[in-house]
């Protein structure tokens, strides 16, 4: 990714870290609560400590992430559980989705690992996950939801889907996502899907959005499979072995 200068990479790592270091902030103030309780509970203030140590380690990993991007570093790509990967997602934004009341269904079937960098690509998801709930918020005659789909695709690569019902935009914008310092939003600095294209296209993919108005918006990005597909045969899973939860979608709110 090509940034045209120190101030839109600053704006690119606060964009990616945001989310991080507002758990950071939630998280350790959790733990000083239990901790000062008349009787501290220390197990409770144990884990929320836990959880800010890894938030934090994330936003150091976005950091890194960012600029190696910006100075075209190689990645650290491994294989990894993409379906997995989303459940991590979809779990840390749970709170923001009850708050703006939205609903997501969950329906992941990626039979193999893929390759890539594991931390890069749930930025990806978290970006195109709130931008579907900042999407959902002028719906008020409908159940605001946001679909999250992953699937096999062709047997080469996983494909992810971000789809939510909502007010959509017009097909001469979907041209210009993307763009670095393009943006939809009154309140948005156009960061945030340009550091998911470069993210996806630097893992060999690329992002796709469709949408319509009244018909809500669909992202789709795919991302390689870790070496060949007959290779990760011992890997697959089956959807039995997975459960019925994911298949047939889980309900968040």
């Amino acid at each position: 990714m090509r940034f045209a200068g120190i101030g839109e990479l600053a704006a690119a790592i606060i964009h990616e870290t945001s989310q991080s270091l507002t758990a950071v902030l939630t998280n350790s103030n959790t733990c000083l609560r239990w901790l000062s309780r008349a009787a501290p509970d220390v197990a409770q203030a144990r884990r929320a400590a836990e959880r800010t140590s890894r938030d934090a380690e994330r936003a150091t990993e976005v950091i890194a992430g960012l600029r190696a991007l910006a100075v075209n570093a190689s990645l650290s790509k491994a294989p990894f559980d993409i379906d997995e990967a989303i459940r991590e997602v979809v779990y840390s934004l749970r709170g923001e989705c009850r708050r703006n009341a939205v609903r997501v269904v969950v329906s992941l079937d990626v039979p193999s690992p893929v390759c890539g960098d594991r931390v890069q690509l749930q930025q990806v998801v978290i970006n195109l996950l709130k931008n579907a709930i900042e999407a959902l918020q002028p719906v008020v005659d409908r159940v605001r939801t946001v679909r999250l789909i992953s699937q096999d695709l062709e047997g080469v690569s996983a494909s992810i889907a971000v789809i939510d019902n909502g007010v959509g935009f017009k097909p001469s914008v979907a041209e210009q996502l993307g763009r670095t310092m393009f943006t939809t939003k009154t309140n948005g600095m156009g960061i945030g899907l340009s550091v998911s294209r470069a993210i996806v296209e630097s893992h060999g993919g690329s992002l796709r959005a469709t949408s319509s108005l009244e018909e809500g918006t669909r992202f789709d990005f795919n991302v390689p499979y870790a070496g060949l597909p007959h290779a990760n045969t011992q890997a697959r899973r089956s959807v039995s072995e997975k459960g019925a939860s994911d298949v047939l979608g889980r309900l968040l709110y």
